[in-house]
């Protein structure tokens, strides 16, 4: 478990696994608001299928309805890699 503390709350994550490049890939909470799904369902986070299919849901009606990034064109981070691989 990772623990971060700022002077209002404490944010707890819990690392679930290691991507392909070796950083955490990790479930944070603030109190009881797990923050993945917060900022999946807010269109600032995309869901990261290689590692949980969870948040999927969140990610298509955050796109759905046309939140933070989803507001207008957007490339997911996977498909700009593969863009840019063959430049």
């Amino acid at each position: 478990m990772i623990i971060f503390c700022d002077s209002l709350q404490i944010v707890s994550c819990n690392v679930r696994d290691k991507d392909q490049y070796g950083r955490n890939v990790a479930t944070c909470r603030v109190g009881s608001e797990e923050l993945n799904s917060w900022l999946v369902s807010n269109g600032f986070a995309v869901a990261y299928r290689q590692y949980s299919k969870d948040y999927i849901p969140l990610e298509e009606r955050a796109k759905a309805e046309q939140r933070g990034v989803w507001e207008g064109p957007f490339t997911p981070p996977n498909e700009w890699r593969k863009q840019q691989k063959g430049k």
